[in-house]
């Protein structure tokens, strides 16, 4: 501020002025001619109102700058400052104090480094020596908070700063503060730009308006072979494979210029001489005047998507596995097949196979085995039909042939018939000779049903009662299966609520060694029904394994049956072993362990009480975690028998890897005791392998004082059946063992 008025005479010398005139006036006052002294002191008078009006415009001048100097200060696009050594703000401007997000008079007093992110702040102080140190101005960037409150927004801004004294002050900072966010946010977006450019899968490349090559991207590198620095300047027909000719071009041309775009299918050249299909789309970029700067162009190479579509193709309707048909072309051939027999008045059939025990050959020899198995059956299904016929696979281990011409039920029934004979001949995978049947169900159109849900589901229940008696045959759909199906379905939802409703029970049959004392008892599972009675296990164990509901009862079975266990114990009744069956479902559970500590623990019986019963199966499965799982259990005390032996696929050198403490013959072999075949044989076997193994060996199923002889004739350590005793109560059980 110039601090002048309007006549260029400064301030100090106006009151210099006044203060002339005021020594005069003092002068004249003392002189004797009172005339002359009053003309004097009139003029003087004028003389010094006028001074003093000057003095007042002076001011009134002085005052209207420092307003204009104010606003352009406060208001200026750029943040001014000023600060301490330590980076103490001690004045500020509108715009600064806005770009901190805060008053003007909150922010003087503040450290500068209130509003600068934790990483940034050694660099603020850097900033503030160098400028206090070094001569001239000061340069640096810095992020700043955009409040102070440390989750706020950063701001990016421009310091320039320069050192100056204060009389009183010291040495202080004058800064500017530029903000930059608006243009770091268009650097980072153009730097995204570029990114995507470069990173893009599909080849880019970008012409000028001579139809040079001015840029590509590593994309094209990898798609044509040419580098970047071996195409820039060049025109793209350097990639024409010779494949289009002029008219081609010549449209595509003309579809730019007219649209701006073009999108099309194109044949090109790599360097290597390497004829590939992409797809292009060229984009044209004008200029003001409207004329054609830039192009565009954008590759995708489809001879990889071209084989991808195929597959899903491919994979939409056929199964990877096998081949064949899926659920959703089965759909549809089945719609046209009913739909021509109804035009023809035809009939036409539906199989529904199911591969019998399928899941003991995938549990025990691993999905690479039964993955092989499928593939096997499913050519010799293909093998059997019509080639008009068609052999689905729905999933798992069920498959379905749809029969779209059939004269009569009796050539449904000839090729069910082809199938299981097939099937009769052994199967060879990977080192293992199978033998593997099929369970079938038959529908026939129109006679089971007019559609193809209903026939499936049709041919489902009638394949249910085929497996049901005694698979590897065909059964034909009729009224009293679905009626059995619908029951089936009842049975299932009932399940589900029978353990929260408490209707299940233990019942105990007892275990005798050969002096005719019980030594324990098999924990046997028996649902009493509200409105059904008795469900015998036969009934709903298969149910409950289907469904997964064998986890939580076979839970419940071994927390009741260690209750029980302990409620005869503290009634003073002798120690004997339980023995609680184990599916394979919950055998592999990660929580069994944990599951049968707890139990042990609650009940405070001693581990050797209770002995598990798994069945060969199980053994097989997962060798290296199933022996885990089992030599955790024997070192808690549990004991663990291998149930229903004999009728699985184990081995010896599994058997003896394991750490059983018993077999248990299956009643089957023990039933056919007295038929005089091969039972004996193999009863006697199964109890010299047990001896041999340093197992005890126990028998069930006894019925007959035939069959007992035999067995005690063999050294049969332990009886079990209802020669001895039939499953009691625990209440039974329990006068059973005060008897003894």
């Amino acid at each position: 501020m110039d601090g002048y008025g309007e006549d260029g005479k400064s301030s100090d010398e106006l009151i210099a002025r006044i203060r002339e005139l005021e020594a005069r006036l003092g002068a004249l006052r003392a002189a004797p001619d009172t005339s002359s002294l009053v003309e004097e002191l009139r003029v003087h008078q004028i003389e010094l109102e006028a001074q003093n009006r000057e003095l007042i415009e002076a001011r009134r001048a002085l005052e209207d700058a420092r307003d204009r100097y104010s606003d352009l200060y406060d208001f200026a696009p750029v943040g001014y400052m000023t600060l301490d050594e330590h980076g103490v703000i001690l004045e500020i401007n509108l715009t600064g104090a806005r770009l901190l997000g805060q008053d003007r008079a909150q922010v003087i007093g503040m450290p500068l480094s209130g509003w600068v992110p934790n990483g940034a702040v050694a660099q603020l102080f850097h900033h503030l020596r160098r400028v206090l140190s070094e001569p001239g101005r000061v340069f640096d960037h810095l992020p700043l908070h955009t409040s102070l409150v440390r989750e706020s927004p950063i701001r990016h801004v421009r310091l320039e700063s320069i050192a100056f004294t204060q009389y009183g002050s010291g040495r202080l900072c004058r800064t500017a503060l530029v903000d930059l966010s608006d243009r770091k946010r268009e650097e980072d977006r153009l730097n995204l730009i570029a990114q995507v450019f470069e990173r893009s899968t599909d080849a880019i490349m970008i012409t000028d308006s001579l139809n040079r090559i001015v840029s590509v991207n590593r994309a094209f590198t990898t798609v044509t072979g040419y580098s970047a620095d071996e195409v820039l300047g060049r025109n793209p027909k350097l990639l024409a494979s010779g494949r289009h000719d002029r008219d081609f071009y010549r449209e595509m041309w003309s579809a730019i210029e007219r649209n701006g775009s073009w999108s099309g299918e194109i044949s090109n050249r790599r360097k290597n001489g390497e004829i590939y299909n992409e797809w292009l789309t060229i984009h044209a970029v004008r200029n003001e005047s409207g004329g054609i700067e830039n192009c565009i162009a954008i590759y995708a190479e489809i001879t990889d998507q071209r084989a991808a579509a195929s597959r899903i193709q491919f994979l939409a309707h056929y199964d990877p596995l096998t081949l064949l048909p899926n659920r959703a072309l089965l759909q549809d051939r089945m719609h046209q097949g009913l739909a021509h027999a109804a035009r023809e008045g035809t009939r036409a059939a539906v199989l529904f196979l199911d591969l019998d025990r399928f899941k003991t050959i995938n549990d025990s020899l691993g999905h690479l085995v039964g993955d092989h198995l499928l593939q096997e059956v499913a050519q010799r299904l293909k093998a059997s039909v019509r080639e008009d016929d068609t052999v689905a696979r729905r999933g798992g281990d069920e498959f379905i042939v749809m029969l779209p011409h059939v004269d009569s039920a009796e050539q449904a029934a000839h090729v069910a018939g082809k199938i299981i004979e097939a099937m009769e001949q052994t199967i060879p995978v990977n080192g293992y000779v199978l033998n593997v049947s099929f369970s079938i169900g038959i529908s026939v159109f129109p006679d089971d049903a007019m559609d193809p849900d209903t026939l499936i589901r049709n041919a489902d229940i009638a394949m249910y009662r085929s497996k049901a008696s005694g698979r590897n045959q065909f059964q034909f759909f009729t009224a009293d299966m679905n009626a059995h199906a619908l029951e089936r379905l009842a049975l299932e939802n009932d399940l589900h609520r029978a353990v929260e409703r408490g209707e299940f029970r233990l019942m105990f049959q007892p275990q005798f060694e050969g002096s005719g004392s019980i030594i324990g008892a098999e924990a046997l599972l028996r649902w009493q029904h509200p409105q059904r009675g008795l469900v015998t296990p036969a009934e709903f164990i298969p149910v409950a394994e289907e469904t997964g509901l064998i986890v939580p009862i076979g839970t419940w079975v071994l927390e009741r049956a260690c209750q029980q266990v302990r409620a005869w114990r503290d009634a003073g009744l002798k120690k004997i072993t339980v023995s609680v069956n184990i599916s394979a479902l919950q055998f592999s559970q990660k929580n069994l362990l944990e599951l049968i500590r707890r139990l042990l623990a609650v009940s405070n019986i001693e581990p050797g009480t209770l002995e598990l019963e798994l069945t060969e199966s199980v053994l097989m499965h997962d060798h290296v975690a199933t022996s885990g799982l089992m030599s955790e259990l024997k070192e808690m005390g549990v004991r663990m028998a291998i149930d229903d032996f004999g009728t699985g696929y184990s081995s010896l050198s599994y058997l003896r890897s394991f750490p059983i403490s018993k077999l248990k013959i299956d009643q089957s072999f023990v039933r056919d005791l007295s038929d005089g075949g091969d039972a004996g044989a193999i009863t006697g076997a199964i109890i010299g392998l047990a001896k041999n193994l340093n197992m005890r060996v126990i028998a069930e199923g006894v019925e007959t004082a035939q069959q007992a002889s035999f067995l005690q004739a063999q050294c049969c350590d332990e009886f079990q059946g209802h020669f001895f005793s039939q499953p009691v109560s625990p209440e039974k059980f329990a006068e059973l063992l005060r008897a003894e």
